[in-house]
Protein backbone atom coordinates (compact mmCIF):
# COMPACT_ATOMS: atom_id res chain seq x y z
CA UNK A 1 0.00 0.00 0.00
CA UNK A 2 1.04 3.52 -0.56
CA UNK A 3 -0.96 5.82 1.41
CA UNK A 4 -0.60 9.59 0.57
CA UNK A 5 -1.68 12.23 3.54
CA UNK A 6 -4.01 9.84 4.82
CA UNK A 7 -7.04 11.33 6.82
CA UNK A 8 -7.66 8.11 9.47
CA UNK A 9 -9.73 10.20 11.90
CA UNK A 10 -12.74 11.51 9.74
CA UNK A 11 -14.86 13.88 10.91
CA UNK A 12 -17.85 11.71 11.88
CA UNK A 13 -19.18 12.74 15.76
CA UNK A 14 -20.17 10.05 18.02
CA UNK A 15 -22.69 12.75 19.79
CA UNK A 16 -25.46 10.76 19.32
CA UNK A 17 -28.30 13.56 19.35
CA UNK A 18 -26.28 15.18 16.44
CA UNK A 19 -26.03 11.53 14.90
CA UNK A 20 -30.02 11.71 15.32
CA UNK A 21 -30.12 15.58 13.76
CA UNK A 22 -28.45 14.63 10.73
CA UNK A 23 -30.52 11.05 9.98
CA UNK A 24 -33.73 13.43 10.25
CA UNK A 25 -35.62 14.12 6.99
CA UNK A 26 -35.06 18.00 7.44
CA UNK A 27 -31.06 17.56 7.65
CA UNK A 28 -31.41 15.08 5.35
CA UNK A 29 -33.29 16.89 2.48
CA UNK A 30 -31.01 20.48 3.53
CA UNK A 31 -27.70 17.99 3.70
CA UNK A 32 -27.23 18.18 -0.14
CA UNK A 33 -27.86 22.19 0.03
CA UNK A 34 -24.65 22.56 2.37
CA UNK A 35 -22.94 21.07 0.80
CA UNK A 36 -23.31 23.14 -2.50
CA UNK A 37 -22.76 26.16 -0.44
CA UNK A 38 -19.40 24.73 0.44
CA UNK A 39 -17.99 24.26 -2.87
CA UNK A 40 -17.60 28.14 -2.68
CA UNK A 41 -14.73 27.21 -0.74
CA UNK A 42 -13.60 24.66 -3.42
CA UNK A 43 -10.48 26.76 -4.92
CA UNK A 44 -9.35 28.31 -1.53
CA UNK A 45 -9.20 24.61 -0.34
CA UNK A 46 -7.25 23.79 -3.10
CA UNK A 47 -4.77 26.33 -2.77
CA UNK A 48 -4.53 25.28 0.66
CA UNK A 49 -3.48 21.55 -0.28
CA UNK A 50 -0.11 23.09 -2.43
CA UNK A 51 2.76 24.26 -0.28
CA UNK A 52 3.15 27.11 -3.05
CA UNK A 53 -0.53 27.57 -4.71
CA UNK A 54 1.37 29.46 -7.28
CA UNK A 55 2.95 26.44 -9.19
CA UNK A 56 -0.51 25.19 -9.60
CA UNK A 57 -1.23 24.66 -13.43
CA UNK A 58 -4.22 26.42 -15.29
CA UNK A 59 -5.72 23.16 -15.45
CA UNK A 60 -5.85 21.50 -12.03
CA UNK A 61 -8.84 23.57 -10.44
CA UNK A 62 -11.13 23.07 -13.57
CA UNK A 63 -10.55 19.38 -13.33
CA UNK A 64 -11.41 19.06 -9.81
CA UNK A 65 -14.27 21.44 -10.65
CA UNK A 66 -15.49 18.92 -13.10
CA UNK A 67 -16.89 16.15 -10.99
CA UNK A 68 -19.16 18.62 -9.61
CA UNK A 69 -20.69 18.59 -13.30
CA UNK A 70 -22.38 15.22 -12.34
CA UNK A 71 -26.20 15.06 -11.46
CA UNK A 72 -26.63 14.82 -8.05
CA UNK A 73 -22.95 14.90 -7.15
CA UNK A 74 -23.73 17.40 -4.50
CA UNK A 75 -26.60 14.52 -2.95
CA UNK A 76 -24.09 11.96 -3.51
CA UNK A 77 -21.57 13.56 -1.24
CA UNK A 78 -23.68 14.48 1.39
CA UNK A 79 -24.90 10.72 1.86
CA UNK A 80 -21.29 9.70 2.12
CA UNK A 81 -20.25 12.12 4.71
CA UNK A 82 -23.42 11.64 6.96
CA UNK A 83 -23.08 7.84 6.78
CA UNK A 84 -23.82 6.58 9.96
CA UNK A 85 -21.41 4.04 11.35
CA UNK A 86 -18.24 4.95 10.60
CA UNK A 87 -15.29 2.73 11.73
CA UNK A 88 -12.88 2.78 14.26
CA UNK A 89 -9.92 2.44 12.01
CA UNK A 90 -7.63 3.49 14.43
CA UNK A 91 -7.55 0.37 16.55
CA UNK A 92 -7.24 -1.87 12.90
CA UNK A 93 -4.28 -0.54 12.00
CA UNK A 94 -1.83 -2.72 14.03
CA UNK A 95 -3.58 -5.66 12.46
CA UNK A 96 -2.64 -4.70 8.87
CA UNK A 97 0.03 -6.90 7.84
CA UNK A 98 0.80 -5.54 4.65
CA UNK A 99 3.52 -3.27 4.09
CA UNK A 100 2.88 0.02 3.25
CA UNK A 101 4.45 3.76 2.55
CA UNK A 102 2.95 6.54 4.20
CA UNK A 103 3.92 9.48 2.58
CA UNK A 104 3.20 13.11 3.77
CA UNK A 105 4.27 16.72 2.44
CA UNK A 106 5.44 18.79 5.53
CA UNK A 107 3.84 21.36 4.36
CA UNK A 108 0.19 20.01 4.54
CA UNK A 109 -2.39 21.87 6.06
CA UNK A 110 -5.00 19.55 5.34
CA UNK A 111 -3.91 16.41 7.07
CA UNK A 112 -1.27 17.45 10.03
CA UNK A 113 1.59 15.24 9.73
CA UNK A 114 1.48 14.05 13.00
CA UNK A 115 -1.59 11.89 11.94
CA UNK A 116 0.52 9.71 9.62
CA UNK A 117 3.26 9.60 12.15
CA UNK A 118 0.75 8.29 14.91
CA UNK A 119 -0.04 5.82 11.84
CA UNK A 120 3.15 4.09 11.31
CA UNK A 121 3.76 3.89 14.76
CA UNK A 122 0.62 1.85 15.30
CA UNK A 123 2.31 -0.72 12.83
CA UNK A 124 5.83 -2.13 12.20
CA UNK A 125 4.98 -2.89 8.67
CA UNK A 126 4.48 0.88 8.01
CA UNK A 127 7.22 3.17 6.56
CA UNK A 128 7.18 6.82 6.32
CA UNK A 129 8.83 9.42 4.16
CA UNK A 130 8.30 13.43 4.58
CA UNK A 131 7.93 15.30 1.13
CA UNK A 132 10.31 18.39 1.96
CA UNK A 133 8.56 21.45 0.19
CA UNK A 134 4.81 19.47 -0.50
CA UNK A 135 1.64 20.37 0.75
CA UNK A 136 -1.30 17.53 1.11
CA UNK A 137 -0.78 16.59 -2.52
CA UNK A 138 2.86 15.77 -3.36
CA UNK A 139 1.82 13.43 -6.27
CA UNK A 140 0.43 16.34 -8.37
CA UNK A 141 3.00 19.22 -6.47
CA UNK A 142 5.91 17.44 -7.11
CA UNK A 143 5.33 14.37 -8.98
CA UNK A 144 9.09 13.29 -9.58
CA UNK A 145 9.84 13.91 -6.13
CA UNK A 146 7.13 11.34 -4.88
CA UNK A 147 7.86 8.72 -7.74
CA UNK A 148 11.36 9.06 -6.73
CA UNK A 149 10.51 7.89 -3.13
CA UNK A 150 7.46 5.51 -4.34
CA UNK A 151 9.48 3.73 -7.25
CA UNK A 152 12.21 2.59 -5.36
CA UNK A 153 10.05 1.51 -2.15
CA UNK A 154 7.99 -0.64 -4.35
CA UNK A 155 10.89 -2.01 -6.16
CA UNK A 156 12.26 -3.03 -2.82
CA UNK A 157 8.93 -4.25 -1.46
CA UNK A 158 7.71 -6.33 -4.46
CA UNK A 159 11.34 -7.37 -5.25
CA UNK A 160 11.46 -6.68 -8.40
CA UNK A 161 14.55 -5.43 -10.53
CA UNK A 162 15.25 -2.04 -10.18
CA UNK A 163 15.92 -1.27 -14.31
CA UNK A 164 11.53 -1.60 -13.78
CA UNK A 165 11.41 2.17 -12.92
Amino acid sequence: MVLVSPAVSGSSTSNPFVQWLIRTPQVQHLGPLLVRALVSRLQSMITTAWHDPGNIPSDVIPAYEKPLTASNWDAGLWYVASAPGRLDLWGQIGSIQSPALVLHGDDDRIIPQSESRRLVSLNSHFAFVSLAGLGHVPQEEGPQAFLDVVLPWLTTTLGLPSSTH
